[in-house]
């Protein structure tokens, strides 16, 4: 294919000529030659059938008389042909009755011949069978067998025929088409040498012959026309080329004037960078002058600098700083300048302080305003600037510059810049004076953050120390035997005492956040345990209300989280109470779902939804405000102190979230906020062993509550569990429920039912059950809102196993039911499970021994109380001496510690107690006590060696939280092997 692409235009053309000739030529011959082959094979076989037929006509008679060798004569009459190579005659059975046979034959004839009535070519042969008829009766057949020297012989011939046509014709078209192709190559070939000649000698003027008006006499043409404008452009570029050279020189010498003033421009951008950057970096005015002024004499050949500053009590200049290119020997002119002070009315001074801008001097001598004149003469100083510096558009100063040339014409460049390394000048010196009233107004605030931080705090202790006593001793009145009107006044005391703690707490946690004082504490905790816990401390008020208060945990949530649980118990706590506050009937529901996740981090949207009163559009912004609610009228029906939303909007913004309402008057509220968690390590959930985790699977259990998001909630619980939930919605259908089940064979093995529906309530559904013996087989739980007194009397009358407070928390639910159906083995009495009994039943018999150290009497006698009705043996210290004494006589699994105490307060008994375990080698868990709830208060008991942090007023369910946690760690170690080593 090179050879074909490299040559020339006549050789390729003639190429073409003979190739499609010869291809022509070959189809021609092979078609001659496949049409004679095909003839000359349908006449051998039609000649191989006439001697079939005829040796088989004269053969018939010899096959039916069996006479061989009248045969074996027929079939040798073949030798005349000299291309016949065998023949067989068969029998009517098919045996080989005579043959024919040449040198040429097989030496195992007539084995290899087809049976089949046909003729048949094979590579060297030719081959033909035929039956044999007598009449109508087949006697035989017979077989002959041709080679093929006359076929291969015919095309041979044909085949040399054909190569000497092709040759032949190849021949006469290469002369014939050579003469021809010439009319269309040779004016290409001559168009072809004239570009070259052009390329070559660049020669426009060349042109090629035009010898006729076909395609390539266009070509011709237009090739001629290509040349005329080339000849044309050359001569215009020649013309352009003289002028390009006068334009060149003449840019040349624009290029080199802009040069360089670049360079100047260049030179005054790196002074006015580096005097900012050395203001940027210096932190005061002296430390960035001296460098600045250097600068600028260095690179702008100036002879001395200097900075004059504004005495605001005389109202005169005086030099502050002066600076003196080294080897100017400008001392005079320095002591001058240094000695004299300069009026703002008169002077060159004066001229700068009337004019407001810069001040050019072209000569020194002859400068009537320079009052130090003769001393620059000399020193050889000839013309100078002076600048005036501005602060907050003032004139505070001035920039003196001084050079030894006489410059008649201003440096506008020079001037620019000074004016604006003045400016900045100005403006860093107002800067740094606006940075000093900054720290001063800081320092102010800081102290006055401190006063106020320091009385919240006091406040807060001198406002909880006897609101615990209070609080406390209500708490412990009311379990006792009380006449209906002292309760109803101790309830009032209680529910006061509770509102003001409520108002203290938001607005001293609204105080800490509009301070930026409030951190959050991350910690692993159980989300499920968390909303569970926190919204049994407000269910009896959604049961006073007759709500239904529910929540629901999406199965994707994880159980195991990192996060502030003090802090989303907060938030879920204002706006639950809210949503009871404002929900007359109905439901009040907390719903969980995973909004978000990125790796371990997970983006949780909680849903507080309620049926009440609504909120209408244009209040809705209003109420996250502080101190706002929805009705701000005096005559509201509603009370707060309208911090609650504001506080838990702030928190969920803390917690990477936010927050935001949904609502329609007359229609409830969903209010939605979102918080940032971490997953945590799962931890084990335990049940209390009643029963083993396997006798809950597959248990059929009928679930009798007429709120649907409490049915479907329950369903969810058991259906993780691997339980069979069936749910109704009413007695009467829990009754049928029941009865298809014993009829079909599938009896229910639990009943959990609520206690409050209408028409039926639980009580009422379990007596139509124990009427019918044959429903009483299953086991059966109650769950309400709200105990009342004579309920658990009454579940045992009934044979109710388990009687338990809603919300229920995941985990007692399953320890629950573990236990009730682990129940049916036990023997005897079977007790009423409650919240109280699973507690007790976790760690049976277990007490602890407690040293309480507080100074307050009232606080004294609210903890022991506190403690000793929980099972707990207290001893009581009055401070931190007599809390060492204590220890010393005798060991105590955990101390309560009270932080402000006379003689030794608890920071300080601590610190003993920690130093003393530093022989003794054990811990001893120390709890902070303390009516202080300020930010850094958990962080410094933490840091003194404290254990935990209490605050007062002591809530019971805070200290059941502690206790429960040493509980259980007391139990681990009794349940720890002890090695050999420790013994």
């Amino acid at each position: 294919m090179a050879f074909y692409r490299d040559s020339s235009i006549q050789k390729k053309l003639t190429f073409i000529v003979l190739c499609t000739s010869l291809l022509g030529l070959s189809l021609a011959c092979m078609s001659f030659e496949l049409y004679e082959r095909t003839r000359f094979r349908a006449s051998m076989t039609g000649e191989l059938l006439v001697m079939a037929e005829t040796l088989g006509a004269n053969s018939a008679a010899s096959l039916a008389f069996n006479d061989h060798q009248t045969a074996s004569d027929m079939l040798a009459a073949l030798r005349r042909e000299g291309h016949i190579v065998e023949a067989c005659l068969y029998d009517k059975k098919g045996g080989v009755f005579a043959t024919y046979l040449t040198e040429r034959a097989d030496y195992n004839p007539c084995i290899g011949i087809p049976r089949q009535e046909e003729a048949r070519f094979a590579a060297e042969s030719l081959s033909l069978y035929r039956p044999i008829r007598l009449g109508e009766e087949n006697v035989g057949a017979i077989a002959i067998v041709s080679d093929l020297t006359q076929l291969n012989a015919k095309m041979r011939e044909y085949t040399e025929i054909s190569l000497t046509v092709m040759l032949v014709s190849v021949l006469v078209t290469f002369l014939v088409s050579s003469r021809l192709l010439r009319l269309i190559t040779d004016p290409i070939l001559q168009l072809a040498k004239i570009a070259d000649k052009v390329s070559e000698q660049e020669d426009y003027a060349l042109r090629a012959v035009s010898v006729g008006k076909d395609e390539v006499g266009k070509l011709v043409g237009a090739f001629n026309q290509m040349l005329e404008r080339i000849q044309e452009r050359d001569a215009a570029l020649q013309g352009s080329k003289d002028q390009l050279e006068q334009r060149v020189q003449e840019r040349t010498e624009e290029l080199q004037q802009e040069i360089v003033e670049r360079k100047r421009a260049e030179q005054l951008q790196r002074i006015a960078y580096d005097a900012t950057r050395l203001l940027a970096e210096s932190d005061t005015v002296e430390e960035a002058l001296p460098k600045i002024l250097e600068v600028i004499c260095e690179r702008l050949e100036q002879q001395v600098a200097a900075i004059w500053r504004l005495d605001e009590a005389t109202s005169v200049l005086r030099c502050t700083l002066v600076w003196e290119r080294p080897g100017a020997s400008a001392e005079e002119f320095l002591e001058a300048t240094r000695n004299t002070s300069l009026p703002t009315c008169a002077g060159l001074a004066g001229h700068v302080w009337v004019s407001q801008g810069p001040v050019w001097i072209e000569d020194v001598a002859k400068d009537a305003d320079l009052a130090r004149a003769h001393a620059a003469i000399s020193c050889g100083l000839r013309s100078g600037l002076v600048v005036p510096i501005f602060q907050n558009a003032e004139l505070s100063g001035l920039l003196e510059l001084f050079s030894a040339k006489v410059q008649e014409q201003p440096d506008q460049d020079l001037i620019k810049l000074a004016v604006a390394l003045c400016s900045q000048i100005g403006q860093f010196i107002t800067r740094k004076h606006a940075e000093m009233d900054l720290v001063k107004a800081k320092e102010v605030a800081e102290a006055a953050s401190r006063a106020k931080s320091e009385f919240l705090a006091n406040m807060s202790h001198e406002i909880r120390t006897p609101l615990n006593g209070v609080m406390g001793m209500t708490d412990l009145a009311l379990e006792t035997q009380l006449t209906p009107e002292q309760r109803e006044y101790l309830e009032t005391v209680k529910m006061s005492s509770d509102s003001l703690l409520t108002v203290i707490n938001d607005i001293l946690d609204f105080s800490k956040i509009e301070a930026g004082r409030i951190d959050l504490d991350a910690v692993d905790f159980n989300l499920r345990d968390c909303l569970e816990s926190t919204l049994k401390t407000i269910a009896v008020r959604a049961d006073e209300k007759g709500l239904e208060l529910l929540c629901e945990v999406a199965p994707e949530v994880p159980e195991f989280v990192r996060g502030d649980s003090n802090r989303l118990r907060q938030i879920v706590i204002n706006l639950v109470g809210n949503a009871i506050k404002f929900t007359d009937e109905g439901e009040v529901g907390v719903k969980v779902q995973v909004q978000a996740e990125d790796g371990r981090d997970r983006l949780l949207h909680f849903t507080v939804s309620d049926t009440g009163i609504g909120i209408p559009e244009d209040k809705q912004k209003a109420i996250f405000a502080p101190f706002a609610q929805a009705d701000s009228s005096t005559t509201r029906k509603y009370g707060g102190t309208g911090l609650g939303l504001t506080i838990s909007t702030r928190l969920a913004t803390m917690m990477g979230g936010a927050m935001w309402v949904e609502s329609e008057r007359g229609k409830g509220s969903h209010f939605h906020f979102t918080i940032h968690l971490s997953t945590a390590n799962a931890k084990e959930i335990k049940v209390g062993g009643a029963a083993p985790p396997e006798t809950l699977r597959g248990v059929k259990v009928l679930v009798v509550d007429d709120n649907r998001t409490n049915r479907r909630i329950l369903e969810g619980m058991l259906l993780r569990w691997d339980m069979k939930p069936v749910l109704a919605e009413s007695g009467e259908e829990a009754l049928a429920q029941l009865s298809a089940a014993r009829e079909a064979g599938e009896p229910y093995g639990l009943i959990l039912t609520d206690m409050h529906m209408p028409k039926m309530d639980g009580f009422a559904l379990v007596e139509r059950i124990r009427q019918r013996p044959e429903l009483t087989t299953a086991t059966i739980m109650m769950l309400t809102s709200a105990g009342h007194r004579g309920d658990a009397a009454r579940c045992q009358e009934l044979g109710v196993l388990a009687y338990l407070l809603k919300p229920i928390r995941q985990s007692e639910l399953r320890e629950a039911i573990a236990r009730v159906l682990g129940a049916r083995m036990q023997e005897g009495a079977i007790p009423l499970i409650t919240r109280y009994s699973l507690q007790d039943a976790r760690d049976p018999g277990s007490s602890l021994n407690v040293l309480l150290a507080e100074d307050n009497a009232v606080n004294q006698r609210l903890a022991v109380r506190l403690l000793e009705k929980r099972g707990h043996k207290v001893v009581v210290a009055g401070n931190g001496l007599e809390a060492l004494a204590a220890l010393k006589k005798e060991s105590f699994d955990l101390v309560f510690m009270d932080v402000q105490m006379p003689e030794m307060d608890g920071y300080e008994a601590t610190a003993a107690i920690r130093e003393a375990e530093r022989d003794s080698g054990r811990h001893q868990p120390v709890i902070a006590l303390t009516a202080h709830a300020m930010k850094g208060d958990r962080e410094k008991c933490l840091a003194a060696g404290m254990d935990g942090y209490l605050s007062k007023p002591i809530r019971p369910q805070e200290l059941d939280e502690v206790l429960e946690e040493y509980l259980r760690n007391q139990q681990a170690r009794m349940n720890t092997p002890v090695s050999l080593e420790q013994i």
